[in-house]
């Protein structure tokens, strides 16, 4: 895989339950507008690949990866903690530790949903540094944009001059959750539909929903139409009032004229 590839790729290891989809489609959708290529075991679809094929191989191929630690601990009495997570966490570790050029620049990013939930489970793993989200949207964007800022500024190339800010990711995350309750037909998706979406379908919509931005900034301005009637309904106004008048006009009675500001 070419070196620029390798960069860009992003290999994440979250929670695959319903109670998680909202954040872990937040991810899916911040690092695509950083200009990243997420990277989900359950983005590939093949019966005959072994689970765990996939997700060594997408090890190989991303310099990136984010691990959420979020369900290592049992939420309640008689659950089980998820241990999936940090058992692909230790794989991640091993190639980057171990792996030949160039997994030993490999770039990792834990998450925890509260502050110390992990070292309590690993306590092996205390020293990292740590994000925590609080399972809310807004923080799990504002601390993945943070990670990824801190590793370009890094870089000799720095900062590109189109990184999004934090206020302009939570503006649009809501933005593009309204457009993608509209076919383009117009009609309007299920929440059940929106929910059963896999991840390489909701990855094309973030792109899909990307290009129409750009679209919509090269284009119209989406008060146009609205300008435009204002504008055709004065000047209507202005013609009846002040030039239809002139047709009728009478040296006897004269024109009474009200012109518009």
């Amino acid at each position: 895989m070419p070196d620029e590839d390798f960069e860009r790729q992003v290999f994440v290891n979250c929670p695959y339950s319903d109670d998680y989809r909202d954040l872990q489609r937040a991810i899916i959708f911040v690092l695509i507008q950083l200009g990243f290529e997420p990277r989900l075991a359950a983005q590939i679809s093949n019966s005959g690949e072994l689970r765990m094929g996939k997700i060594r191989q997408q090890i190989r191929e991303c310099r990136h990866s984010i691990h959420d630690l979020s369900l290592v601990i049992a939420k309640k009495k008689g659950d089980s903690a998820r241990m999936n997570m940090p058992y692909e966490l230790g794989l991640d570790l091993g190639a980057c530790w171990y792996g030949q050029s160039p997994l030993h620049s490999k770039v990792l990013l834990v998450l925890e949903q509260q502050h110390g939930s992990v070292k309590k489970a690993l306590s092996d793993h205390a020293g990292f540094d740590l994000r925590t989200h609080e399972g809310k949207v807004d923080l799990l964007i504002r601390e993945v944009r943070a990670h990824f800022y801190a590793h370009l500024a890094s870089k000799a190339d720095g900062i590109p001059a189109d990184f999004p800010s934090y206020d302009d990711l939570l503006r649009e995350w809501p933005l593009f959750l309204t457009w993608l309750q509209k076919r383009p037909d117009g009609t309007l998706r299920s929440e059940r539909e929106i929910q059963a979406m896999e991840v390489a379908e909701f990855k094309d919509k973030v792109r899909e929903w990307m290009k129409s931005q750009v679209g919509a900034l090269t284009g119209p301005s989406p008060a146009h139409d609205l300008i435009r009637e204002y504008v055709q309904e004065s000047y209507d106004r202005f013609i009846q009032d002040a030039i239809t008048p002139w047709a009728f006009f009478h040296t006897s009675q004269g024109v009474s004229l009200d012109l518009p500001n």
